[in-house]
Formats: structure tokens, sequence, C-alpha cells
């Protein structure tokens, strides 16, 4: 049996308990209804509690309010090992988040500032004294060292000073003989050199006093958790490299850059200094299996590594000669200028199916191999089936996939069942997924091993044929297309034709959907850049019928009633306002030389000098259908114009409310604002 007594300085208004949790039953087991309330003396809270458990227990504080939580400390868990017979005595200090926060993240932790930890297994004296001080400033070939006045901590001498034992998550320690040190002596904690004992920095502000006479009763312990190490103004710098995987092609490469690549490439990084390698998305992006499924950020899921980035040199046939005409076509698609996506994908996969064929037996009975299917299934079953049905049918285009154009698991998990075709391939799916998972855990191993860091990409969208649209498309607005706004680089706006997202369906399910995703994207990267954060605020959303971005407006945002309108001084006129302003007079400046072409073949009088465009022609995406495969300089010309045509509107009608309007943004550009009277011209400047 050992006894604990905790202590803790808070300082609590009227009503409020601080309460301890840990990882014993006397702490509740980590289930904060069995957690141990904590008495008061002014600011001091305090409790005890006696405990069979020996070896290492975790634990944290939290305050409540009313009988509801209202605050925990932030991080990770204390930790500290409690042996029988012992009285431990902590004096704890409460666990706010830092400015210094991004450091206890997993690029610095496990990469950058990584140390082995020491071994956990503490031998305490009679008469001890643990200190326990969280400093996450420390830099490889550095340590952190205890200094004081007294002989046993080198008289301030750092060549004699003692060191302290790493054991995580940016925590020191040292376990110190109370017996053997004076009642009270000043000390101060110091990052050195660990090679030459020079001081890279000592902690700022007076020196500390450690009084150690509480200690040096028989069998106690006397422990001062959570020290926090003074670095007043802590700046982390550091350089990395940008660079798609892609790129990285080698001698060794199949065509193109893989995962075995980034070999090189975090060498070449950790050979100059560099701790950051930061990639464009690797995710699977195959829909037609072209070179239309090149663009990185509109992928078929987010789980799903794309197969092209498999490196296949660590996977050689057995059969030779047919290792050989790999070898033979990827050194001949190495030596292209530029990357041929197509021929590079078809070779991979003829690859990776002649390995899995020769692999299979082996790999998808294997332990390994049912772990990582049970602990990605959420996604990798609906991938491989999505995989199956589009090389199936064909199309990625789900909505063509009749009786499986509505995602139901229990059919396809039937189907794999009956088919053995089916079982075939999604079993290729998922053995692609696995060696691909493996290689770039391996590579992110590699990679804290050299202190460099892996930094991902997080699209804002996702593929409107991708398999999250198709299992979960209540969460996405798929009646909209997102994009950007006009700017100085593109007149017309964005639209990258990604669905927004659908924020109340998704807080329903406590965005499980994003923490699914980032946790996954944890399984290989440290750090993550998140493309377009803006869009997680404030999205581009633009009509469906819609090619360029002008027709869109921000969501959310606050559209105008009519009434309003009219107020602010506009005559609000929806048939003029909301509908393509059409006028004989400007359509030369538009189509030149085609303007009566336009006008018989594309064009219908609304009234005098003014047009409507036909009913076949009066959407950007039915003109885009129209023009489609079109390229000489007539018809594009025309489509464009068409396209402008489309945009001559001063405001665009709500998705959701019909009743309220957007003001069309840059609509000052447009021939339909150009045509209106000065001072309805000034009202809608001040909208």
């Amino acid at each position: 049996m050992s006894l604990i007594k905790f202590q803790i300085s808070y300082h609590t208004n009227f009503g409020q308990e601080i309460y301890v949790c840990g990882s014993i039953p006397e702490l509740g087991n980590l289930d904060e209804t069995g957690a141990l309330k904590l008495t008061c003396e002014g600011e001091v809270w305090s409790a005890e509690t006696e405990s069979k458990t020996t070896g290492q227990i975790e634990y944290y504080y939290f305050l409540k309010e009313q009988g509801k939580t209202i605050r925990k400390e932030w991080g990770s868990h204390r930790r500290l090992q409690v042996e029988k017979s012992k009285m431990f005595f902590v004096q704890d200090l409460w666990k706010n988040k830092p400015y210094h926060g991004y450091l206890y993240s997993s690029a610095f932790t496990e990469s950058i500032f990584f140390h082995e930890k020491a071994n956990s297994t503490l031998s305490y004296f009679p008469n001890s004294i643990l200190l326990n001080v969280i400093c996450p400033f420390v830099k490889k070939g550095q340590k952190l060292v205890v200094s004081g006045e007294i002989d046993q901590l080198g008289n301030w001498a750092l060549n004699k000073a003692k060191p302290l034992d790493y054991v995580g998550n940016g925590e020191w320690q040292i376990l110190l003989n109370a017996k053997s040190l004076p009642n009270e002596f000043y000390y101060k904690f110091v990052i050195v050199d660990e090679d030459t004992r020079q001081s890279i920095h000592w902690e700022d502000g007076g020196n500390r006093i450690l009084s150690t006479q509480k200690a040096k009763n028989q069998n106690s312990v006397w422990v001062e958790m959570g020290l926090q190490f003074h670095y007043n103004y802590f700046w982390f710098k550091g350089t990395g490299t940008a660079i798609p995987v892609f790129s990285l092609r080698s001698e060794s490469s199949f065509g193109i850059g893989d995962f075995l690549d980034l070999k090189k490439m975090i060498d070449w990084a950790a050979l100059t200094h560099q701790q950051l390698i930061q990639m464009l998305p690797i995710n699977d992006t195959i829909t037609t299996q072209t070179w239309r499924d090149s663009y990185p950020y509109s992928a078929i899921s987010c789980y799903a590594l794309h197969p092209i980035y498999l490196g296949l040199s660590a996977f050689p046939l057995k059969d030779q000669s047919k290792m050989n005409a790999f070898l033979e076509e990827a050194r001949k698609l190495n030596k292209l200028a530029d990357l041929d996506y197509e021929k590079v994908l078809s070779l991979k996969k003829r690859y990776t199916e002649h390995l899995f064929e020769q692999e299979k037996d082996e790999i998808l009975s294997s332990t390994a191999y049912q772990v990582f299917y049970e602990k990605n299934r959420f996604w990798l079953f609906s991938y491989a089936a999505y995989c199956y049905l589009r090389d199936k049918l064909g199309t990625a285009r789900f909505t063509d996939w009749g009786e499986f154009a509505v995602y139901n698991e229990q059919k396809l998990q039937q189907l794999i069942e009956e088919d053995p075709e089916a079982k075939i391939v999604t079993d290729f799916y998922a053995f692609t997924q696995y060696l691909l998972d493996k290689q770039l855990g391996e590579v992110q191993v590699y990679a804290h091993g050299k202190g460099v860091a892996l930094k991902g990409d997080i699209p804002i969208g996702i593929n409107r044929d991708s398999i999250d649209a198709w299992t979960t498309g209540y969460l996405f607005n798929m009646d909209t297309q997102t994009g950007a706004p006009p700017d100085d680089f593109s007149f017309f706006g964005q639209n990258w034709g990604f669905p927004t997202y659908n924020w109340c369906a998704m807080e329903q399910e406590g965005y499980a959907w994003w923490k699914n995703r980032f946790c996954k994207m944890a399984d290989y990267f440290d750090a993550y850049r998140i493309d377009h954060i803006l869009g997680f605020f404030r999205i581009w959303e633009i009509p469906m019928h819609s090619v360029q971005g002008l027709l869109g407006y921000f969501s959310p945002a606050l559209p105008y009633w009519p009434e309003e309108l009219n107020l602010a001084g506009i005559p609000f006129d929806e048939e003029r306002m909301t509908k393509p302003f059409i006028h004989e007079a400007f359509l030369p400046e538009i189509f030149g030389e085609y303007t009566p072409e336009v006008t018989a073949e594309y064009l219908e009088v609304s009234g005098w000098q003014r047009f409507n465009l036909k009913k076949e022609y009066d959407t950007q995406r039915k003109i885009q259908h129209f023009f489609g495969g079109k390229a000489d300089v007539k018809n594009l010309k025309i489509r464009d114009g068409l396209y402008a045509l489309c945009n001559e509107v001063l405001f665009v009608r709500d998705r959701m409310n019909h009743n309220l309007f957007h003001p069309r943004i840059t609509a000052q550009h447009s021939y339909s604002y150009r045509y209106l009277d000065d001072n309805v011209k000034s009202a809608f400047n001040r909208l």
C-alpha cells in the first residue's frame, strides 16, 4: 500500500471545485465520475489517497462548477511511478496551454527535437526528491541539466551539473537522494550542449529554492511535478523544402517519384540542415485513368494513397524475365523529359497486379495485413468496392451505377461474397493500400531518425464523384460548387467544381468526418497544410450551372431583401437585374465579326434592342456542353462571349432563400452596370 498526497495551487470562484482523475481505481480509472475531490485552504487544494497499485500511474486535474466540468488541464497526462510502502508528496502546478504549444506536436517531439526516452523505471532512495520539469526547447545534440550551489549539483559548474532524463512529451526528470542534500539550497535548470556542456540557455528569472525537509521522513518521496522551464522568448526558426513527390524521380524510379525516393530527399534535407519536407496531396485521384486524374487536389478518397507512388523496387518479382521487361519499360519512362502520367500509371498497375498474384496468399493471411484491414475498414471496404465498380462499369460517376448508385454496404458485401471477380479485385486494391501504408509509414520513421518532419497537404474540397460523396453525400452540398472570387490573377474567378461542406450535418455528427481525416493524416505526417483555410469559415459558393466563378457569393453571407435594395436607392427590377442583360449595342464589342451569327443562332429578341439567351444556351454549363470539342478560334470566341453574357447580371439569387439576393461581385465591370443611371450606380457601389 502506498500513500499519495496531491497538492496544487489554483484560484477558484465560489462554488468551484478541483478534482484529480487518474489511471488507478482511487482516482476513477480515468473516468471523471470517480475522480477524487480536493479540499482547499485559501488557494491551495489538496487530497490524499492510499493505493495498492504499483508502477506508473497517469493523472490530471479538472475544475467543476455546479456538477459540470468547465475546465481541464492542457496537454498530456502527468505520469508518476509509485511503489508500495512509500509516501508520495506531490506538488503540482496547473498546466495551461503555453505560447509555445506547437513544440508539443509530433513534428517536434518525434522528429525535430526528438530525444530517446530514458528507462521509465525509477529506483527510489529511502528518502527521495523527484524533480519533473517541462522543457520542450531542447534540440537534438542538447541536454537539460540542473545546476546549483551545492556540491551534489556542481556548485554552478556546468561540467559537474546533474543531467535530467527525458521521459517524453517535452518532459525531463531527475531523482535525488534527499539524505545527502542540505535542508534548503538554490538551483536552476540549464540547456547545455550534450558534448561540450557549454551553456545554451540558463533559464530566465531568479534562482529556484528547494526545501528538502519533507522528503527526509522515512520512505517518503517529495515530487515537484510539472515545473516549467523559464524561457520567456523562445522562437523556433527552421528551414524546409516544398516539393511534390512525383517530381522526385530517381534512377530507381518507375517513371515517377515515389515513396522510396522520399528517403533520398530526406537524406538531402538532413545533409543541408533542413527540418521539414512539405508535399502536395498524395491521395488517390483515379477516375478516368487518363492524364486528367493527375490533379492532386481532386482525390477520390480522403484516406487512400495514390497507387502511382508505390516504390516498386522494394517488391521485386520472382519471375526474372517479367522483372527485366518491367525494368526496361521503367528505364524508358525515366528518360522522358516530362512525366507521362498515363503510361506510368499503366506500368505500375500491371506490375502491382503481378505482385499481387505472387504475394497475395502470404500477405492477405498475415497478421499485419489483418490488423491493417480492421483498423482501416471504415474507409477501405468502400474504397475497394468503388474501384471495382469504377473499373467494371467504366465510369467513376456513381450516379450511373444503377443499383449501386446509392451506397449500401450490405449489398456490396453480398456482391463480393458471391462474385469471385469482385472478391479478387477488391482484395487487390486493399492489398495495394496495405503496401502503400507500410511503405509511407517506414518513410516517416526514416525521416524522424534524420530529424526531418513530414508535412502533408489537405485539399479544401472533394471530387464530386469521390467515395466520400458516394458514401456520405449528405455531408456535402452536392448542388453547389466551390471556388474563389475574381482577383488580379483571375478576372472571372475560379471554379474548382468541388461541392461545399454541409456544416450543419457535420456538426450533428460531432465533425467525425474531419476528425477521422486528420487522424489518418497523422499516420504519415507530423504537420499539414490546409488548402484554402478561409473556406472553413467562408466559402465562395457557385451555382451548378456556372463554369466561371463570377456568379458565386460567399457563404455564409447576408443577402438583401428587395425592400432593402429599394431603401438603399436601387429600384429593384428582378427581370432586369437578375437575368442576363443583353443589349444589341455592346454585342459587337464581345463578338466582333461573329455578331450577326450569334444574334441569329444563340439569342432571341426580348424587347427593343434587347435579347435573351435561347433556352438551350441560357447557362454556362449548357454552353460548355454544346461547344465541347470545338477548339478553333471562332468557336472559342463565341463560347467565351456567351459565357460573358451569362454573367451580365447585377444580383444573384440566394440558394437557400430565393427571395434574397447577393450583389454580383465586380459587377462594376459589366455592361449591365454601365447601363444604369449614375444615382443607381452610386447606390450599388455603397452596398
